[in-house]
């Protein structure tokens, strides 16, 4: 029997700068910093078989932030990667976007 799903707790997104990135969903979104851990100790078969990740690669900082009553956002910076790779389109595998229940879509727009 599978265990039950009560609901979606966060998305992460690996971003190049961690403190520009919580600057932005701050200003934009109102979000509020839940909890940050700082770098990760952790060896590198644990980065390649726990995360995926390359083995080299490891976690410099991460943030949950809390935007209004949804989804938390997790937040991801990575030491050891490219950060000048572009993001991936929609369209490809690996592609993303986040959506946000606002009250006036037309004035959100507007402010983004």
């Amino acid at each position: 029997m599978a265990e039950r799903v009560y609901g979606m707790h966060h998305i992460g997104i690996t971003v190049p700068d961690i403190d520009e990135g919580i600057a932005f969903f701050k200003a934009v979104f109102g979000a509020v910093e839940v909890f940050r851990t700082g770098a990760f100790d952790v060896s590198e078969e644990f980065m390649e078989r726990r995360l995926g990740t390359p083995a080299h690669t490891r976690i410099r900082d991460l943030v949950f932030l809390r935007c209004g009553a949804g989804t938390n956002v997790e937040l991801f910076e990575y030491s050891g990667e490219d950060k000048s790779a572009r993001p991936r389109r929609n369209s490809e595998i690996g592609g993303t976007h986040l959506c946000f229940e606002v009250e006036d879509v037309f004035a959100s727009v507007e402010r983004l």
